[in-house]
């Protein structure tokens, strides 16, 4: 059996793995992911409990020991590094070409390497790193929706020829309002079914917007059909 003295150490970081996976998973939570605050208390937890089991079957003090223990732990981190992998993957969705849910993932690997380093003793450390995690989640997001990259989408109709100038005409004016640049553009005439494909390459940094006009031309007079695609 363990020795009393180790439990009071043991309750201590299991309490501040409690903290600091909260403070993680309360971030989280705030945006409404999937993985919130009891999501990361756990991994946060778990992580710091197999990094204690070794201090808990190794109980004398002895260089031999303390080795061991090390060894073990050394074994546990690639363990916890390759196994959190899994949990965070199901966090990751992808529709269309858009991908939802990686710093969710990264978030909950994050998680566990707090509860790897609490569960090591490392307790400042640890506290250091979340309020780290946590600036970098909450400041960086605003950072990144200043810079994000310029996308280049190509906006296909298929449109009857008769109001085919109207209809270019209604869609390149809610370019400036949805922050789109119209880069070029093609036509392409098709006899047999007596209709007109308007291919619109543009540029954004914002793909949702792009999105926003398809489906506000989706039940304009005259166009038959509306796709939106990456440019090749």
């Amino acid at each position: 059996m363990s020795p009393l003295h180790l439990y009071p150490d043991i309750v201590i970081r299991l309490g501040a793995a409690i903290i600091f996976g909260g403070a993680i998973g309360l971030e989280r939570e705030f945006h409404g992911r999937p993985a919130g605050i009891r999501t990361h208390i756990l991994v946060c937890m778990g992580a710091t409990m197999i990094m204690l089991l070794p201090r808990l079957l190794f109980t004398h003090d002895t260089a031999g020991d303390q080795f061991s223990i090390l060894n073990v732990q050394g074994r546990i981190i690639a363990g916890i590094v390759t196994g959190i992998g899994f949990l965070g993957a199901g966090a990751i969705i992808r529709i269309g070409d858009m991908v939802r849910g990686l710093t969710t993932a990264a978030g909950i690997w994050f998680t566990a390497a707090l509860g790897a380093v609490t569960g090591a003793g490392y307790l400042l450390i640890a506290a250091i790193c979340t309020i780290m995690g946590i600036f970098i989640t909450i400041i960086f997001e605003k950072v990144e929706d200043k810079i994000k990259e310029t996308q280049y989408r190509e906006l296909i109709i298929k449109v009857d020829p008769e109001f085919l100038q109207k209809t270019e005409s209604n869609i390149e004016k809610r370019f400036p309002e949805l922050k789109i640049v119209l880069l070029d553009k093609y036509y392409k005439w098709d006899d047999n079914e007596n209709l007109v494909t308007v291919k619109f390459m543009i540029k954004t940094k914002d793909v949702a917007m792009g999105r926003e006009l398809v489906l506000s031309n989706l039940d304009s007079y005259g166009i038959k059909s509306v796709s939106w695609q990456k440019s090749i």
